[in-house]
């Protein structure tokens, strides 16, 4: 018996993850689709850094967490107030993250891309930046399909009984 509720439960398990796999897969895309729509994606970075991972946060309750490995992101999708440089290389006296969106831009200036970027710099931390909470639009947006998904999950396991 016991083997037979563990194959039982491995299944179970096995469906949920596909299922969640599905729904993070689907809430990427719509990130992206977010970022591209609001002209987020200079350097393209932020875009490629965005993953999620399943969370299984005890034997009934399953997560999915989103996220991304650009310092930044959290700026794009909070805000930055005003009254604070961006991060800041004292190695290089730069600011590598405005310098390499600079030249993606192809903004050209008269000035050293340095001088131009403690400028940018500058006046982030004097106005500060809106918000764009994308991760929490994608999955606002996505609740009727995330629904209609786990509705289905629902289905097949009990109909698998």
């Amino acid at each position: 018996m016991k083997a037979t509720f563990e194959a039982i439960y491995n299944t179970l398990l096995h469906e949920v993850e596909l299922a969640l796999n599905d729904i993070g897969g689907d809430l990427v895309r719509k990130i992206y689709k977010l970022l591209r729509d609001e002209k987020k994606y200079a350097t393209m970075d932020l875009m490629n850094s965005i993953v999620y991972d399943i969370i299984m946060e005890n034997e009934t309750t399953f997560a999915l967490r989103f996220g991304g490995n650009v310092e930044y992101l959290k700026y794009v999708h909070e805000g930055r107030v005003p009254g604070k440089f961006p991060p800041y290389n004292p190695t290089t006296k730069s600011f590598p993250e405005i310098e390499s969106w600079i030249e993606t831009k192809r903004i050209m200036t008269e000035m050293p891309i340095k001088s131009a970027a403690f400028l940018v710099a500058r006046k982030l931390k004097e106005k500060g930046t809106e918000p764009f909470p994308f991760l929490r639009l994608a999955v606002q947006q996505n609740i009727p399909l995330i629904k209609k998904r786990l509705e289905r999950l629902k289905k097949r396991l009990e109909s698998n009984g």
